[in-house]
């Protein structure tokens, strides 16, 4: 059903049937929620107080601004007493005049405003006749609702509520439709309102696979040497076998040696069964560790010991210094006799443990012996992919069906993802051709595969996925149609559950509104036409790890549905989704046109926006992406002079919010210099990324600041904290009670600028990994002088773990350099890959860890 199809009349006799409780609870709680994105509660009952509806709003600073809601199924007319009125606004003031306990506080709060809400219409002449009523409500800061405003706050904010209304019988037909406006990039850039996705979106090529990846269908590859002898131990050897059998499939060829894999199959049964002891042993020293927090949660060593001390401090002190467990100066003899007996214990359980320990230990050497050595056929790799490769270039040539190509690319795609840790063995050949292929984005969107899109930041994934979700939506799909962000998604989840999408998209149903069980939702889920969109791995799995096993079992109990999730290239681990990969490429010249022309109504403003990209060419060659031509668009509107490099299209942003451009205005809304606050931002910008973080506590940034202030005897760092969240919107709430930098990209702007104050850094662990690598581009761009990179790598050997980088680094490099660094690279990689070690274990390096919990 499309929502505007829908007849008001059906729309208000459905909202006036309800009674009142059921309004609140069913309708306007989640459409409030929708309204107002944050906690919104239902109190009605015996103690409501004169509001049946909390809405735990919080300003800029966080500070809670309560609103109550009240609910009445009132038809009032022309002919209506005033006294009624007068009656209604007394009930009303009664919800103001009584504070609410803040959740998080337990402190009273007084409510801020009043909203009264009812189904029915409130006609004109019912407002004329009782117009002084109204104008008293105003004055004291009361908004109504009627039905007429409710029908369009539901038709604007939460669609889908309609549709679970007036479609109640049916098993599941309610839409969880995005917004489809770009109101949280404006909001970022803190420029203007939103836009609708629709009336800026324009067309974006892709190409077939991860773009960061060395091969494609257009590629041909030759073994620099026979075989690779791989050393595999036991843990791995399931998902080493797991690959070569994919490449096997894929082209026919059989790869390893059938009677070496059996031999090494009958070897590792004993491995199985020591992993099941260690696992035994690991349950029993769990068991052994509850035992001891139940006998420290006991009175008589609360009595004598820390409130605060734990398993870990109590297994330690056992050992190390026994006495400041033991030796206590007790009051009572029969304090001291129970005290022993519960002693006793402890180191009866803590003994248990080391005992086990020690198993595990020796458990842990004998499944090391057991790591074998297979040989792996390159040639025989080599030709597979080949055969592969050449597959899908035929289907292209020969017209193949939309299908059948697509078929053949989602092969070719695990077959490289599973070829990723062999790259380097291969000379790889580029082959001649003509992209000129039909098939559209949307072509690959509405297939039956599971899509991961990939793009850099702001290229234009999310924009993609709203525009797809609004035409299923818009069209009819006859389905089920779920668009969230994996991290609002994720939310939801419970701390001591194991994650369950299938859970987790059911929870953030019931918190939208839709009536129906979670067995229901999931059910439907799984047996029923779906097609799930979830935004953002890269957001999500910096603090949820688990989110990529969790899409993987979800494409798998779905039967009848799909998957469409995007993520930036930076995440290794997407590769084992073994979805269809779709990279965005940069606008073209026509696109940028496009853009620009439908974001201004005059077209003499997109005009001068193309011709100063074409009189600035560098600028025009990183204006690629929705993010930077938004940012672009939004400075031209706010009459700003226009930048001519990406570093300084987002220096000029951050300018902006910082108030350096207030100065022209005659505007002071800040308290300390603007060069203070983009310098402290850039510290805190950098501390949060070595953390491994993109968001962070209000608390955590002033601590992290404090350091910064002392350093350089600045600005107190909770004033400064303060005022990047307000007035300058640089650091900004986000839903959970948290704070982040806006856009993904932003974080890395800021950290690239601390980035070249830092030339102490240990490099390696920053340039060989993936968390880092917008960041290095982004200061390289900018910078003068990018050879001392170049040579820490070649002079500590790691230019091999991070190659494209670093070609990417000597672009930006000083023309008279390019080519003297590039040829010393070349020498320092292939000097690194002949001295390679050779050995399979899993596929991140180990420096991976510096991705996630970086701690300099």
């Amino acid at each position: 059903m499309n929502q505007f199809d829908i007849n008001d009349k059906d729309i208000e006799k459905k909202l006036t049937s309800l009674k009142e409780n059921e309004l609140s609870q069913s309708v306007l709680v989640p459409l409030l929620k929708e309204v107002y994105s944050t906690r919104v509660e239902f109190t009605g009952g015996v103690y409501e107080k004169g509001r049946d509806i909390i809405i735990y709003k919080k300003d800029e600073l966080g500070e809670l601004e309560p609103i109550a809601v009240q609910v009445k199924k009132i038809s009032p007319s022309a002919n209506s007493q005033t006294r009624s009125f007068q009656q209604l606004l007394n009930q009303l003031s009664q919800a103001k005049d009584e504070p609410i306990i803040d959740p998080e506080t337990s402190l009273e709060v007084d409510v801020k405003k009043v909203i009264f809400v009812t189904p029915f219409l409130l006609e004109q002449k019912v407002i004329d006749t009782h117009k002084g009523a109204f104008k008293k409500a105003k004055l004291e800061g009361i908004t109504i609702i009627d039905g007429f405003k409710l029908i369009g706050l539901l038709k604007a904010k939460a669609p889908f509520l309609l549709n679970s209304l007036l479609e109640n019988k049916q098993i599941l037909k309610s839409y969880v439709s995005p917004k489809l406006t770009n109101d949280l990039l404006m909001k970022a850039l803190n420029m203007g309102t939103g836009k609708k996705v629709c009336d800026i979106y324009c067309d974006i090529d892709f190409t077939f696979g991860n773009n960061r990846s060395a091969l494609d269908q257009h590629k041909k590859i030759e073994p620099k040497k026979a075989v690779k002898i791989e050393r595999v131990s036991s843990k791995y050897f399931s998902k080493f076998c797991a690959r070569f059998k994919s490449m096997e499939v894929a082209s026919g060829i059989t790869i390893l040696d059938c009677n070496e894999i059996n031999l090494a199959k009958k070897k590792f049964e004993k491995a199985i069964s020591l992993e099941s002891e260690d696992k035994a042993h690991r349950k029993n020293i769990s068991t052994y560790k509850r035992e001891i927090k139940e006998l420290s949660s006991d009175e008589i060593f609360t009595k004598y010991n820390s409130l605060k001390i734990d398993v870990s401090a109590i297994l330690t002190l056992i050992k190390s210094d026994p006495a400041l467990l033991e030796e206590h100066a007790f009051k009572e003899q029969e304090d001291e006799l129970l005290y022993k007996a519960l002693m006793l214990k402890i180191r009866r359980a803590c003994s248990n443990i080391d005992v086990l320990n020690l198993k595990i230990k020796q458990i842990r050497e004998l499944i090391d012996d057991l790591d074998i050595s297979i040989e792996v056929d390159l040639g025989l790799v080599a030709k597979s992919f080949n055969i592969v490769a050449t597959k899908v270039r035929e289907a292209y040539s020969k017209r193949f069906s939309t299908g059948e190509y697509l078929y053949s690319i989602n092969c070719l795609n695990e077959f490289i993802a599973n070829l990723r840790p062999y790259i380097n063995e291969f000379e790889i050949e580029q082959l001649e051709y003509i992209n000129n292929t039909k098939i559209t984005l949307s072509d690959a969107l509405e297939s039956k595969y599971n899509v991961l899109l990939l793009g850099d930041a702001g290229s234009g994934k999310t924009t993609n996925l709203q525009v797809h979700a609004g035409t299923l939506y818009e069209n009819g799909y006859d389905g089920i149609v779920f668009y969230s962000s994996l991290n609002e998604l994720c939310q939801h989840k419970k701390v001591e559950e194991d994650p369950c999408l299938f859970e987790l998209i059911a929870r953030y149903m019931h918190s939208v509104g839709i009536q129906k069980s979670t067995q229901e939702i999931i059910e439907s889920l799984k047996n029923n036409k779906c097609v799930i969109i979830l935004d953002s791995i890269d957001e999500a799995i910096a603090t949820y790890f688990w989110v990529i096993e969790a899409l993987s079992a979800l494409a798998k109990g779905i039967t009848k549905g799909k998957i469409i999730t995007s993520s930036r290239y930076t995440v290794e681990e997407i590769s084992e989704l073994g979805f269809l990969s779709l990279s965005l490429c940069p606008f073209n010249n026509n696109q940028k046109e496009q853009f620009f022309n439908k974001w201004f109504s005059q077209a003499d403003d997109a005009v001068q926006i193309i011709e100063h990209l074409i009189n600035n060419p560098k600028l025009g060659d990183v204006v690629t992406n929705p993010l930077s031509a938004t940012i672009l668009a939004t400075l031209k509107e706010n009459n700003i002079p226009l930048p001519t490099t990406e570093a300084s299209l987002y220096q000029k942003r951050f300018e902006l919010l910082s108030g350096m451009f207030d100065r022209f205005k005659g505007v002071n809304r800040s308290t300390i210099q603007p060069e203070n606050l983009i310098r402290t931002a850039q510290y805190l910008a950098f501390e949060i990324h070595k953390k491994g973080e993109r968001k962070f506590s209000r608390e955590q940034a002033i601590k992290i600041c404090k350091g910064y202030e002392d350093n350089f005897d600045l600005s107190p760092s909770e004033a400064v904290v303060n005022e990047l969240i307000s007035p300058c919107e640089i650091i900004q709430p986000t839903n959970d009670g948290n704070f982040s930098f806006g856009h993904l990209r932003f974080q890395e702007f800021l950290s690239s600028k601390e980035f070249g104050h830092r030339r102490g850094l240990v490099l390696h662990k920053y340039v060989t990994s993936n968390w880092w690598y917008d960041v290095i581009v982004l200061y390289c761009q900018d910078s003068k002088s990018i050879d001392w990179i170049i040579e820490d790598a070649i002079q500590n050997e790691y230019t091999a773990k991070s190659p494209e980088l670093l070609k990417t680094i000597i672009q930006f490099g000083k023309e008279s350099q390019k080519s003297k660094l590039m040829r010393k690279l070349n020498i320092a990689l292939n000097e690194e890959v002949k001295s390679a070690p050779n050995y399979f274990e899993d596929d991140n390096y180990d420096d991976i860890s510096f991705e996630l919990g970086l701690n300099l």
